[in-house]
C-alpha cells in the first residue's frame, strides 16, 4: 500500500527546492536587466558578449548587446534545470502507478513526432 502522507511530505520538499531554484534562476535575468537599464554601455555586459562571441546566436540589429547576453543566459538556463532534476529525482514520488510500456512508447515516439513536424515546417518555408 502506498503511504500518501510520506509522499506528500517528500513532494513538498521537492516543491520547496523547485521554488528555490526558480528564484536562483531568475536572479541573473534581473541582474542583467538592472545593469543594462542603469548603464547600457556597461563593461560587464560587453565582457560577456565578447567572451562568448564564438557561440552562435541570433542577435537583434536594434540591440545586439542585450540580445547576445540574453541568448547566453537562455543557453545556460537548462543546466540549472538539469541540476534541479538530479537533486529532486529521488525525492519526488508519484502517487499514481504508471504503465512502464506507455512511458517508454511515448518517450520513443515523441522525438519522431517532433522530427516530422520540423521537417514539415522546413519544407513549407522552403516552398
Amino acid at each position: 500500500m502506498i503511504d500518501e502522507h510520506s509522499i506528500d511530505i517528500d513532494n513538498r520538499k521537492a516543491n520547496n527546492l523547485l521554488y528555490l531554484f526558480m528564484v536562483i534562476g531568475v536572479i541573473p535575468l534581473l541582474c542583467i536587466l538592472a545593469v543594462y537599464y542603469t548603464n547600457p554601455d556597461n563593461l560587464f555586459l560587453h565582457t560577456i558578449a565578447t567572451s562568448t562571441e564564438n557561440i552562435p546566436s541570433i542577435t537583434s540589429a536594434y540591440n545586439p548587446l542585450m540580445t547576445k547576453v540574453m541568448d547566453i543566459y537562455c543557453k545556460t538556463a537548462p543546466s540549472l534545470a538539469l541540476i534541479l532534476f538530479i537533486l529532486t529525482f529521488k525525492t519526488r514520488k508519484l502517487i499514481k502507478k504508471t504503465n512502464r510500456n506507455a512511458v517508454l512508447r511515448s518517450c520513443l515516439l515523441s522525438p519522431f513526432v517532433c522530427a516530422v513536424f520540423c521537417i514539415y515546417s522546413v519544407s513549407e518555408t522552403l516552398s
